[in-house]
């Protein structure tokens, strides 16, 4: 922490900022550049489907039961019916109950009122109260006072959004004494390395982190100071938990942290996050202490948290400050209060926890997809790395969700299915889990003579079924799947997919605490060619000077039952910034193809007066590539782009194009707000998540960003897409795929599955 304050201070100064609020990239900017970025041409011969637009359905086993459980219950409640799939309360108040939330919050929901005369407000648990007003604004409340803030129209729906936090972000405190120890590791605040995580023993007062004793001697103790003479009723201990250890102690109080009275006997901590002492008389306390005596495996004596309590609730350390509560509220993801103090705050300053979302009106409020999210303070080895646990405790459209029995056949009526809101859609996060990921896409195929679905990735498993019929099971693997025979010529096609949900084994350093990371089906596309054909094309550039050198690895497969002979034509174009149609560059070949044969071709293309692609000019040109029969026609084509660039290492010193580059930028751990996007968007976010970053690093000078493996095999950034829009915007990868490990024993290193990964990101952006 202190790092951090030091690190803002000289960010004050470096940027004048004062208050570090400056915003470096804008919506319009990514709007502007995803409108600018062009999408690759498409071939002129074959046939190519690109499988966009799929409808989805995410479901998990029992769902539909249970939301049909919920809507009767709504359904019943006084004042209330459920219309269109909405909540309708008319001149009354209601009240959604959920499980205590006692950190921070985060809740939404969509709401519209058809009359602006009438007052409707919401209030989560008191403490924080927003709504409509009567005068066509909204307003919330401050302390009790009311505050206007933006206008709506009636009969338009809003979506309000509201955060909580509890204690105000309180900090560590190093100057409390309320908190002392038998022992303690000393730190040097100069040391780096593993014992950096071990902090003072002021810090388990919070749970900022957690104490430990120097050794594992015991007995050993941590005592606090409360703030007054209490009744104690109840403890709650929080220890620290690794590979099911447990702890032997007991709770002792004091008058003068003198003499001690233990209050309990001795007792084993629990495997939960919480062990929870109950008093069996009110003990009267100034000082209260943890006692260790043994450890189950010997290790140090270690607590990352302790609450106390009496009758009248949670107990003040003699250090601790009043907790002031505060929020956010947007509408429409407008900002209207900036982190203000809650609506009421609590008259005794304990903690505060929410329960309720409770609304009232003399007239009619229609809402919609109300959504809640906690977060709770975790105590614990990995503190550090993984400060919260997220949990969803509200999700409801008052909908009934289809079930999807069937979806892989023609008959099956999916209109109720939403479109995917972008390409190479991730399902996932928490607020998911355990939701099977269905899509459906319907295409029309015109005659073929060979027919092949190609599949980028899928992330981690996923059935693919064409027209009712099962096809196969992919994985992460890229595949091109011959599907000639499941295709029906000359009509419409359905294509189905089943992607299994997917939780980390293991949450990782530099991975979201949330463990339901993204699964998805990646891009995808249908082919439909000749019987003689290319299968793939490597462009790159061996030489850079004029004339530049252009090498061209080309793969081709004839199926026909007779010797394939004729021609192969390449041609080069410029294509970005400025598309051209004059030939930049071009060979011609004889080639013959014996019957069932795959031949694989190189060709050198020159290109004069090139236009070298490189960071501050990424030029691109496209790769035209025909094969033509011995009478001149065209039979199949290829079309990719590609840059005029190379990377060499000459004198021990990384060059681009010969010339001396610095690789500048950050590492891309894939952490893409908001907080509950992350886990679902790690591997597969939305394009302008992509483009947001890159800028970003532009923009701080960079060139280069670095890729992030997280979950060995199963994980790792490979999205095609990123290797296209990096091309375009001038920034360097150094691309880790999945086949890359940090750590471990060799054999973890995926050899199979390097070469069918590289293949996928042929571009000039990535350069390691």
């Amino acid at each position: 922490m202190e790092f951090l304050r030091n690190w803002a201070e000289y960010g004050r100064r470096f940027f004048n900022d004062p208050e570090l609020k400056r915003r470096v990239v804008f919506d319009d900017e990514v709007d502007s550049v995803i409108k600018n970025i062009k999408a690759q041409p498409l071939p002129e011969v074959r046939r190519k489907i690109r499988l966009d637009d799929w409808k989805y359905l995410g479901y998990r086993e029992g769902q539909r039961r249970e939301e049909l459980q919920l809507i009767r219950q709504w359904d019943q409640a006084e004042g209330v019916t459920i219309d269109n799939d909405r909540l309708v309360l008319s001149r009354n108040s209601f009240a959604m109950s959920f499980p205590e939330q006692p950190w921070r919050t985060k809740f939404s929901w969509t709401a519209m009122v058809p009359d602006i005369s009438e007052r409707v407000t919401f209030r989560l648990s008191d403490y924080v109260v927003v709504g409509f007003a009567e005068n066509g604004r909204f307003f919330y409340k401050v302390n009790g006072v009311e505050v206007a803030a933006g206008s709506y129209t009636p009969g338009d729906f809003y979506h309000f959004e509201v955060e909580m936090d509890p204690d105000g972000g309180l900090t560590p405190d190093f100057g409390r004494t309320d908190v002392r120890a038998s022992s303690e590791i000393a730190i040097d605040p100069d040391q780096h390395g593993y014992h950096r995580r071990f902090h003072p023993v002021a810090y388990a007062a919070y749970g900022w982190n957690y104490w430990q004793a120097s050794d594992n001697s015991y007995p050993q103790w941590i005592s606090f100071e409360l703030n007054d003479v209490h009744d104690l009723t109840e403890a709650r201990l929080a220890f620290r938990r690794s590979d099911g250890r447990t702890y032997d102690f007991r709770l002792e109080v004091s008058a003068d942290g003198e003499q001690w009275t233990a209050v309990t006997d001795e007792m084993t901590s629990s495997a939960d996050r919480w062990t929870e002492i109950l008093l069996d008389e009110p003990a009267e306390a100034r000082y209260a202490r943890v006692v260790f005596t043994g450890s189950s495996d010997e290790y140090p004596a270690a607590l990352g948290m302790v609450e106390f309590y009496d009758a009248g609730g949670r107990v003040l350390l003699a250090d601790d400050y009043p907790l002031q509560g505060k929020f956010n509220f947007s509408v429409n993801g407008k900002l209207l209060a900036d982190y203000v103090p809650f609506s009421y705050q609590p008259d005794d300053s304990r903690q505060v926890t929410v329960s309720s979302l409770a609304m009232e009106t003399h007239g009619t409020v229609i809402l919609d997809k109300i959504w809640g999210v906690g977060y709770q303070l975790v105590t614990g080895d990995d503190v550090r790395f993984h400060p919260f646990e997220i949990e969803t405790f509200m999700d409801t459209d008052f909908s009934i969700r289809p079930d999807p029995a069937g979806f892989h056949t023609t008959g099956y009526d999916d209109s109720d299915w939403e479109v995917v809101p972008y390409r190479r859609y991730a399902h996932g996060g928490e607020r998911r889990k355990d939701e099977v990921l269905y899509l459906r896409r319907r295409v029309h195929v015109d005659d073929f003579e060979r027919a092949v679905l190609n599949v980028e990735t899928v992330r981690p498993s996923a059935d693919i079924y064409i027209n009712g019929r099962y096809v196969k099971q992919v994985g992460r693997y890229p595949e091109r799947i011959d599907i000639g025979e499941f295709l029906k010529p000359d009509q419409e096609n359905l294509i189905a997919v089943r992607v299994d949900p997917y939780r980390v084994k293991q949450v990782r350093h530099h991975m979201s605490s949330d463990p339901w990371t993204g699964w998805y089906a990646g891009l995808m596309d249908i082919e439909l060619t000749d019987r003689s054909c290319i299968d793939d094309v490597f462009a790159y550039a061996t030489d850079v000077s004029d004339p530049a050198r252009l090498r061209l690895e080309v793969q081709a497969t004839s199926e026909n039952r007779e010797t394939f002979r004729g021609r192969l034509l390449a041609r080069v174009y410029p294509w970005y910034p400025d598309e051209s149609g004059i030939v930049a560059g071009k060979s011609t070949r004889s080639i013959q193809i014996e019957a069932g044969e795959t031949v694989n071709l190189t060709e050198e293309i020159s290109i004069p007066e090139p236009e070298l692609w490189t960071t501050q000019s990424p030029n691109l040109y496209k790769v035209h590539v025909i094969i033509q029969d011995e009478a001149g026609n065209d039979v199949d084509d290829y079309i990719l782009t590609t840059g005029l660039r190379t990377i060499s290492q000459e004198g021990g010193t990384f060059r681009i194009n010969g010339r001396p580059e610095m690789l500048n930028g950050p590492l891309l751990f894939g952490h893409h707000a908001p907080l509950e996007r992350i886990a679902q968007w790690m591997f597969s976010p939305p394009k302008e998540r992509w483009v947001h970053d890159i800028l970003l690093a532009r923009k701080m000078n960079g060139n280069t960003l670095r890729m992030s493996v997280h979950d060995q095999r199963l994980a790792g950034v490979n999205d095609r897409r990123l290797a296209q829009i990096g091309d375009q915007m001038g920034i360097m990868f150094m691309w880790q795929t999945p086949s890359w490990v940090r750590e471990g024993p060799a054999f973890d290193l995926d050899f199979e599955g390097l070469p069918v990964y590289a293949k996928q990101v042929r571009h000039p952006a990535p350069v390691s």
